[in-house]
């Protein structure tokens, strides 16, 4: 058996499982869009009905995490409330619709194909451990041929010039850059690292 480091989620709704309901649910979201749009048309992808389905994955995360919890702590109140859960929502419209009428910005059809989205990197740091992460979005452009690995972060409370410049944030993006390059055989300058927040 081999340990993994990395990309792990914690079974408890502490202000990491509170930011995992969102983030997971408005990535899935974000990310259909985009297997729509780059597997058939901006059209198709437009009249996708994120919303709805955002409200929808909100939700069975909620319960999911909600019922999670109360099997693990019983004699506690789950500390996300519907009141949050709303805010979360009205958040994640504002995302979405964001995301739509920049999505030619970030997400050019005509110059850049999509590769993967939760392409899993890997790589052994020692003997029975080894480093497993997700990248969130890669794209080729192609003409050039590189690469560009766009990160979601989609936190509730933003993410302000000190987050930004926070080693460990940054660091984990270069890592997986480099495993990356490593699993398709290029050099890591053939590659683009990119936070969308």
């Amino acid at each position: 058996m081999q340990a993994q480091v990395g990309a792990s989620l914690p079974r408890q709704a502490s202000a990491a499982g509170r930011e995992h309901i969102f983030g997971s649910s408005i990535h899935e979201v974000l990310q259909l869009y985009l297997r729509k749009m780059y597997g058939g048309t901006a059209k198709e992808a437009d009249e996708l009905d994120l919303k709805g389905r955002f409200n929808t994955l909100l939700k069975e995360e909620y319960d999911d995490r909600k019922e999670a919890f109360n099997e693990d702590y019983p004699d506690r109140e789950f500390p996300v409330t519907k009141k949050e859960m709303v805010q979360f929502y009205r958040d994640g419209e504002q995302i979405i619709d964001y995301f739509k009428r920049n999505r030619s910005e970030y997400f050019p059809k005509r110059t850049m194909e999509l590769v993967g989205i939760e392409e899993k990197v890997e790589k052994g740091i020692k003997p029975g451990v080894a480093f497993v992460g997700y990248l969130d979005i890669v794209l080729r452009d192609k003409v050039s041929g590189t690469y560009k690995i766009i990160d979601l972060k989609t936190s509730t409370d933003g993410w302000d010039k000190w987050k930004k410049r926070e080693k460990k944030r940054t660091d984990q993006l270069v890592a997986y850059k480099s495993f990356y390059a490593d699993k398709l055989g290029v050099a890591p300058s053939e590659i683009e690292i990119e936070y969308l927040i």
